[in-house]
């Protein structure tokens, strides 16, 4: 009887060693990277998937005259071994110690040595749990953990990773021209050009250059919080050979919210009622509920959905007690667009407007509200 033995062949095969064309791979619950021709299965504790082999072969065949074969099976499985991989130039071949694949296909040969990508992400599962890197400016000095949480706010509104199709990297962040000073300072800190957009009153710097791009990838990674963003944040990663670090979540002592601000936020007052009652808006928009739902849970306020701009949703702040709340902290954390000037001024309004000046009839009391008013749309 042949069949026993190619059996035994075919799960020497599967589980020992594996030659294959790679392009790319799916790692289940750490890493996604996408393909169309090869899934790889790689869980926590795949003995018991193997265990459970074990069984199906010993039920089908004499278990004497295999039980050396198995039993050493058995053995080396105990320890989950995947430090070894190797790289040949022609084809990108891997052999994989204790591990399943299911190929849903002829894969083609490529020369793309992804070992060590590979192997970094089953060892660290994806997030490193190193500490904050040091990051230099091109003035080199140390780039602030503040200003990483307040940049990594701004990407997440504004900016954009992407690696193109000649797996080269880049960076990029469109604002409105009166922010032009924003991109000032991402210029005086990284380097890179930023020039007009053509049609629209906006500005958009953009780098390709690697050693700028590397720079930025190291100062937002673990702090970028948006979904879109950390999957861009971490396509690139992989291709620079970065350990992706694990992104600490928005809290009332990280300047993070504060670059939101200057990114996706509104601050202004309007009419509320007939009566003319004035009601200050503090709000943040993007386009998934989990990206802005911490702000409910630091500061209050309220979210909802709006249709507007194929839906989005949008967290508020409308109460006095979130409004001192929110001056405290850009008290601490101070925007850099030009929402920084009504940040510094919202306890001036609420002191205003709790002594009902922007309703008044005596001509000191409008004076003041007037030139309150002249500082409050100053662009600076």
């Amino acid at each position: 009887q042949g069949w026993p033995t190619m059996l035994i062949i075919l799960v020497l095969i599967n589980i020992y060693f594996c030659a294959i064309c790679w392009n790319h791979i799916h790692i289940l619950k750490y890493v996604k990277i996408y393909s169309k021709t090869i899934n790889l299965i790689y869980n926590q504790d795949l003995r018991i998937i193997y265990y459970i082999s074990i069984f199906i072969i010993l039920f089908f065949i004499e278990v004497t005259y295999y039980y050396v074969i198995i039993m050493t099976l058995f053995i080396l499985n105990l320890n989950l071994n995947l430090n070894k991989s190797k790289v040949w130039n022609q084809q990108v071949t891997y052999t994989i110690n204790y591990i399943w694949l299911i190929i849903k296909g002829t894969s083609e040969t490529t020369r793309t040595q992804v070992s060590t990508i590979f192997k970094r992400c089953l060892h660290s599962k994806v997030f490193s749990k190193d500490t904050d890197l040091t990051v230099l400016d091109i003035h080199n000095k140390p780039i602030s953990k503040e200003f990483k949480q307040w940049f990594a706010g701004l990407v997440d509104g504004d900016g954009y990773l992407y690696v193109n199709k000649d797996n080269n990297c880049g960076f990029e962040i469109t604002m409105a021209t009166h922010d032009e000073k924003v991109l000032k300072i991402i210029q005086n800190t990284f380097g890179g050009n930023f020039k007009p957009r053509s049609g629209v009153k906006a500005i958009r710097y953009r780098t390709q250059k690697l050693s700028v791009v590397k720079n930025i990838v190291n100062c937002l990674n673990g702090y970028v919080y948006n979904s879109v963003r950390l999957s861009q944040l971490h396509n690139v990663c992989l291709v620079l050979d970065i350990k992706p670090l694990r992104s600490e979540k928005p809290s009332k002592d990280s300047a993070y919210i504060s670059g939101l601000l200057d990114s996706d936020g509104t601050i202004n007052y309007y009419s509320h009622n007939k009566n003319k009652n004035l009601i200050l808006w503090i709000s943040i928009s993007n386009k998934y509920l989990h990206n802005i739902d911490f702000l409910e849970e630091i500061f209050g306020g309220y979210i909802q959905y709006d249709k507007a701009w194929n839906g989005t949703y949008k967290w508020n702040a409308t109460a006095l007690a979130v409004h001192k709340e929110l001056y405290d902290y850009f008290n601490r954390f101070s925007p850099k667009s030009i929402k920084s000037n009504r940040t510094s001024l919202i306890q001036e309004y609420l002191n205003l407007y709790q002594a009902g000046y922007y309703k008044s009839t005596e001509p000191r009391e409008i004076k003041i509200w007037k030139e309150f008013v002249g500082k409050w749309n100053t662009i600076v």
